[in-house]
């Protein structure tokens, strides 16, 4: 599984994210920067979910681990704390000009580039120079922005042999400053 450390390798660096900017004959996939984007956003809440063979993580834990809810959460939190460190987060403000440049800034360092609003705005993507990552928009409004992303990955956690497709989805809540 990935290790995740800052806001802008999470944004930036995500390797499942990272498939390329590629176009089609559509109006939608023309690049548009919108007047709701244009600002500094700054952190202000997550969400992750997790699947395991599409069922709730938890759930497979105490189901097909025999754990007790409370052991599935440790090993959930266990398990999500090597995924990414929510507290980089904090204090982590994006900027994005009208220009089409982004600047994020994190507790970890400053990341740069160049940002893309596809699909009727539900496609963020975002270019450093050397990657390219697209993130799917569930809101952008005028004063909260949420973008989505999703990291899958193949363990045998249950020792049988076989490994089992787990899906981590995370969600990043960012308001506007005014």
């Amino acid at each position: 599984m990935t290790k995740i450390k800052s806001l802008s390798s999470l944004l930036i660096l995500l390797p499942l994210l990272s498939m390329g900017i590629w176009s089609c004959g559509s109006d939608d996939d023309e690049p548009q920067v919108t007047h709701e984007i244009v600002g500094t956003w700054v952190y202000e809440s997550h969400a992750v979910n997790a699947s395991v063979n599409g069922q709730n993580a938890l759930q497979f834990l105490m189901e097909g681990l025999g754990l007790t809810e409370s052991q599935a959460l440790v090993v959930m939190n266990m398990a999500l704390s090597e995924f990414l460190d929510l507290s980089e987060f904090q204090g982590t403000t994006i900027q994005f000009r009208a220009d089409g440049t982004y600047q994020i800034t994190s507790p970890s360092g400053v990341e740069s580039g160049t940002y893309e609003l596809r699909n009727n705005d539900t496609l963020l993507v975002l270019n450093d120079g050397e990657e390219v990552t697209e993130l799917e928009v569930s809101e952008l409004s005028t004063n909260h922005m949420t973008v989505v992303f999703e990291e899958e990955d193949e363990q045998d956690i249950t020792d049988d042999g076989e490994e089992e497709d787990i899906i981590i989805q995370f969600s990043l809540r960012m308001q506007k400053q005014n």
